[in-house]
């Protein structure tokens, strides 16, 4: 079934989509949306009225021409035979048809005001949820994902600190702070070895010469 009315042109189901990357817009959007509609729905209310009073003052025409048209034919005019008459009568059937049409347009705009009143309005407030909540945020590699689990754990003890002072009817305590990081102890280095001096070399002996016999 399509959602365009064809006598207005308007898709409505087209203006109820929410684009979800752009929620800030959507929300701007909203309130022009909705006014629209309602717009709209009025105007179809005033066009069913009209409609209605046509649809009265055909029955009364038909009504009245079938009466003299019996009477003038000598026939007995009974309200089974006038009602029929009437209901089978053309302009009866065009404004009955008419009618018809109107009252459908009421209600399909009527049907629109409540989507978008009710609806859509919550639609755009859980998805403005889903994002402060990072659903449609980037996925997180493995080596990352660490650090986001400390954070939202941090996040949560914050929430929930938050909860219970407001319950105790108390202030919010401090938000706790994590332990300094320990500096990383330095290396022992080993000492240098001291050189030991090597030990003096002996002098080597010298062998006194040899005495020689003088000749006599």
């Amino acid at each position: 079934m399509s959602s365009k009315y064809p006598e207005v042109g308007i898709d409505y189901m087209a203006d109820l989509a929410i684009d979800k990357y752009a929620l800030d817009d959507e929300w701007l959007d909203q309130s022009i949306k909705m006014m629209r509609y309602s717009e709209l729905h009025s105007q179809a209310i005033y066009d069913r009225d009209r409609a209605k009073q046509a649809l009265d003052i055909a029955k009364a025409n038909a009504d009245a021409s079938v009466r003299t048209s019996a009477a003038s034919s000598g026939e007995k005019v009974t309200e089974a035979l006038v009602e029929g008459r009437v209901r089978n009568s053309i302009g009866y059937i065009e404004a009955k048809d008419a009618y018809m049409k109107a009252e459908y347009k009421v209600n399909l705009f009527m049907g629109a005001v409540s989507a978008f009143q009710f609806g859509r309005k919550a639609a755009l407030e859980n998805l403005v949820r889903l994002h402060l909540a990072s659903y449609f945020s980037n996925p997180v590699s493995p080596e990352g994902a660490g650090a986001v689990e400390e954070t939202a754990a941090a996040k949560r003890t914050v929430g929930q600190e938050a909860a219970l002072a407001k319950e105790m009817g108390s202030k919010p305590g401090p938000t706790p702070v994590s332990a300094p990081s320990v500096a990383p102890r330095p290396t022992p280095v080993a000492p240098t070895p001291t050189p030991v001096p090597s030990p003096t070399p002996r002098p080597t002996p010298v062998s006194p010469p040899p005495l020689t016999r003088k000749s006599g």
